[in-house]
């Protein structure tokens, strides 16, 4: 609610609100006119030919107990493989490492050319394009990661939002859901989220 240059929050009695009409709220202004563009974000198949690999680490609290998983697709949206795993204690940006690490070992395993890699981790995309960043407790999975991608005839790296990545969330959990589960059951659940 904006009244004579204040921005007052209006919540509901839920306790609850609206990241994105906060937001509106802030950005509002004669000279700044709000904008909304709605976008649908989910999965999208690869190119003909090419084949998928979604990644994702989680962790349970900051610095906890970490998992991470992936599924590899074809270009019809068919799973072709998936994992996931136990780490151990790790914080959000080594597990989603762990992850993208793992992934592309069981692509080249798969004898799989050309790869597209989704992760919604922007900030592990980033440092596998930044050949200055230096980190010498993270650079050995970094350095892995960078030498399992020039080993591809070709390789796209991208950011993807959560949403597009969530057969690979589901699969990250920091306990390894597929011994967890039956195949039946992981079927059925990726045939559900897809």
């Amino acid at each position: 609610m904006l009244d004579s240059g204040h921005t007052y929050w209006m919540g509901n009695p839920g306790g609850t609100f609206d990241l994105r009409s906060a937001y509106s709220i802030a950005m509002a202004s004669p000279r700044n006119p709000t904008r909304v563009v709605s976008r649908s974000i989910r999965w999208e198949k690869p190119a003909m030919g090419w084949k998928k690999l979604n990644t994702d680490g989680s962790v349970l609290g900051s610095c906890g107990q970490a998992g991470c998983g992936g599924v590899v697709r074809d270009d019809q949206g068919n799973w072709i493989a998936g994992f996931s795993r136990h780490i151990g204690t790790t914080n959000c940006f080594v597990a989603e490492l762990w992850g993208l690490r793992d992934g592309l070992s069981l692509c080249l395993s798969l004898n799989i050319p050309c790869l597209v890699v989704e992760v919604d981790a922007k900030a592990v995309v980033d440092v596998l394009r930044n050949y200055n960043y230096d980190n010498i407790v993270i650079s050995p999975i970094i350095d892995d990661c960078r030498q399992l991608v020039s080993c591809f005839q070709q390789i796209q790296i991208k950011h993807c939002y959560r949403q597009a990545n969530r057969c690979a969330n589901y699969l990250s959990p920091p306990v390894d859901v597929l011994q967890t589960l039956s195949h039946k059951t992981i079927i059925q659940l990726i045939t559900k989220i897809s």
